[in-house]
């Protein structure tokens, strides 16, 4: 949430674990826990590197922070507090629970998967040819629905309908896993031209290639596997 409610200044003295860490180890380490790291040795010669990453969660404040920002809509909101009378926090109270009320936290996350554009990442150039293969990279998974003999593609802050047909390699396409396309036929990789097109895949190049490699099981459509990066 990257505010606390209560800030943890003091270390505890109690030791939960102490070692040492050896090339490609993982170490998980809950928010809030204090943590040291060195290098072992004190002389001048010599260097350590660690890399930290942070995954962020969806809580209870930040669909409050999502509420927040959506009731500067409303006039109401953004008249002086102190001066208005008791009625009038009372109205405010009645319009916040109304407005709780319609947007659940179910239709909050709904909408931030469909509406949070992909990251940002380097321009595809089709004169270069079509690509050998793709991955899907929004933030969050498409949500694919099918209704009729039309197929909605909600994701990566873009609304897209396709017939029925295309549906399978729809979900094949936008399922996370790297896509090489050997083999394919020209419907499926059309389909890759468009998603690549409108931001929801990105071509594989052999450093984007490397980071599936033995995590995600790749989709192929040719009956020999590609080479791993």
């Amino acid at each position: 949430m990257y505010r606390d409610a209560e800030r943890n200044r003091t270390p505890s003295e109690e030791v939960l674990w102490k070692g040492t860490m050896q090339a490609g180890d993982l170490m998980h380490i809950p928010r809030g826990f204090w943590h040291t790291a060195t290098r072992l040795g004190s002389g001048s010669s010599g260097h350590s590197l660690h890399v930290t990453f942070g995954f962020t969660r969806r809580t209870g404040v930040t669909w409050a922070n999502f509420l927040a920002d959506a009731a500067r809509a409303d006039e109401a909101f953004r008249q002086n507090l102190e001066s208005a009378e008791g009625a009038a926090h009372n109205v405010l109270a009645d319009k916040l629970s109304a407005l709780a009320a319609g947007y659940s936290p179910e239709r909050y996350l709904d909408e931030l998967r469909s509406s949070t554009p992909p990251a940002r990442h380097l321009p595809h150039v089709a004169a270069l040819g079509r690509p050998d293969g793709v991955a899907a990279v929004t933030e969050f998974a498409p949500s694919i629905v099918r209704s009729g003999d039309r197929v909605q593609v909600c994701g990566g802050a873009k609304r897209l309908t396709f017939h029925e047909r295309a549906e399978p390699s729809l979900r094949t396409l936008l399922s996370c896993h790297p896509v090489y396309l050997d083999g394919a036929t020209d419907d499926i990789t059309t389909l890759a031209d468009l998603l690549i097109t409108e931001g929801l895949c990105e071509p594989l190049t052999e450093e984007s290639s490397s980071g599936y490699t033995d995590l995600v099981t790749p989709v192929t459509y040719s009956k020999q596997p590609p080479t791993s990066a």
